[in-house]
């Protein structure tokens, strides 16, 4: 998962163009959005500010600032709190399906490379077995 991703479903949960992610627009709908994606980029990606601040044009410090009113906002709004909680969810659901994904690609991965030469070995003990019997 991406911080592209974060912000654009997170601007298509508060009903705002995606591109004021990136923008510099400081109305309060926009900037509840953007600190809101903010907010789940650092909890459900565990990036750094810096990283963050990269994919929304922003300087650490107002990435910090962000994070901040998301958590403050948070604690004094019901309904901000449960679009954040109900994003959070869904990410959290989409990087498991990744995870899961990623490991049944390693497992098979993995069993393709070591079962020919596991193969080879019963082969080879099944044979050295039935030559001592014939002996």
């Amino acid at each position: 998962m991406r911080i592209s991703h974060i912000q654009m479903e997170t601007a298509k949960a508060f009903g705002v163009p995606p591109q004021i992610m990136r923008g510099r627009g400081r109305l309060g709908a926009h900037c509840n959005a953007r600190n809101a994606a903010m907010w789940l980029s650092w909890r459900v990606l565990k990036c750094g500010h810096s990283y963050i601040g990269r994919a929304f044009c922003r300087d650490p410090k107002t990435i910090t600032s962000g994070i901040e009113r998301a958590g403050s906002l948070m604690e004094h709004r019901a309904d901000y709190r449960a679009m954040i909680m109900r994003l959070r969810r869904q990410f959290g659901n989409e990087i498991i399906k990744e995870l899961t994904v990623e490991a049944e690609g390693v497992v098979h991965d993995v069993i393709d490379e070591l079962m020919p030469a596991f193969l080879d070995s019963v082969i080879e003990g099944v044979t050295r077995r039935v030559k001592d019997n014939l002996v």
